[in-house]
């Protein structure tokens, strides 16, 4: 194989392909990480990025010597996607919150509140009535990288309840000061 570079995408490296002739024994793949100016051996193929190395080997037998090949790669860090944008349905004052929705190709999705788009954003959700904003966040990391995303909402003044009695009576006059219950 020519080359294994690729980007992050959660799945392990696949073998290279090797084309071996003669020795009737098995090629085996030993993976290693770059670690400073050294390379640590891993204990399985590796997924996540960084920069690796896979040496091939076949044992020798009793016809053919031993032999060893090396390929280092690369998986790089990869660009992070909403898979489902950041949506929220306001509600009216007094009503049970609504909860924001937002799904991400890769990491959790958390959710925080300001009442200003520039403000401070905390995990309290708002309860009082006006426009508030929520963030969408996915912390990036060395597979891939962080999202951001704010949106709108209104919590709507409610409309208080009252009844009106059936007995009410009004006399002419100053209505205010002869209404009888």
């Amino acid at each position: 194989t020519s080359s294994l570079d690729k980007e992050y995408d959660g799945n392990a490296v696949n073998n290279p392909v090797v084309e071996k002739s003669g020795s009737a024994k098995n090629v085996m793949f030993t993976w290693y990480k770059k670690d400073g100016n050294d390379w640590k051996e891993l204990s399985s193929v590796p997924a996540d990025a960084g920069n690796y190395k896979v040496v091939a080997s076949v044992e020798g037998d009793d016809n053919y010597n031993g032999v060893t090949a090396e390929l280092e790669f690369v998986i790089n860090q990869t660009a992070n996607e909403w898979t489902n944008e950041l949506s929220i349905e306001g509600w009216t004052y007094g009503e049970q919150p609504n909860s924001p929705t937002a799904t991400s190709k890769y990491g959790e999705v958390v959710f925080t509140y300001s009442n200003s788009k520039d403000g401070t954003y905390t995990d309290t959700v708002p309860t009082n009535a006006g426009t508030y904003y929520v963030k969408a966040t996915v912390a990036g990391n060395e597979n891939y990288t962080g999202l951001e995303e704010i949106m709108s909402f209104e919590i709507s003044k409610a409309v208080p309840e009252y009844s009106v009695p059936t007995d009410l009576t009004i006399e002419q006059g100053n209505p205010l000061s002869t209404v009888k219950l």
